[in-house]
């Protein structure tokens, strides 16, 4: 029987396809286990050996909202959650300032990459990325008056 590695708090957060998702949500397990698991999903194991700089002898499991996918080392197995349980909701969303909203707008538009769904850096929102509105989000380009460089 394989032995599968689970994998934890820390191992997610090293992951680089985890970066923006830790950097705008912090390290909430849920929001990390939910990129790791649309990132691999569509890769191997030894794509993820690769990232954590290590060997999976039998494979890996990560279980996040979404779903449970299991890497082993000649199939991927994905079984998502249809609908995905409310034991631990997500955390409220922060919202940032006037102030600060309307700073980071006109950033946005002087840039020229805003689009209709918002910024086209960034993509999809559900990283954290470019949204003036949230708090804890982050120009992609640092381009607003209160972004770090990533």
């Amino acid at each position: 029987m394989a032995h599968l590695l689970s994998l934890d708090l820390a191992s997610l957060a090293a992951l680089p396809c985890c970066a923006a998702t830790l950097h705008a949500k912090g390290q909430h397990p849920r929001y990390l286990a939910d990129a790791a698991a649309r990132h691999y999903a569509h890769r191997d194991l030894a794509a993820l050996e690769h990232d954590l700089g290590r060997s999976l002898p039998d494979g890996a499991t990560i279980a996040a909202g979404i779903g449970t996918l299991t890497l082993l080392r000649h199939e991927v197995l994905w079984n998502p959650v249809h609908v995905a349980p409310q034991a631990d909701p997500a955390p409220a969303r922060r919202l940032a300032s006037a102030e600060l909203q309307s700073a980071r707008l006109a950033a946005c538009v002087t840039c020229g990459r805003l689009g209709e769904g918002g910024c086209e850096v960034a993509g999809c929102r559900c990283t954290g990325m470019g949204d003036p509105t949230a708090l804890l989000s982050r120009c992609p380009l640092n381009r607003w008056p209160d972004s770090e460089p990533i």
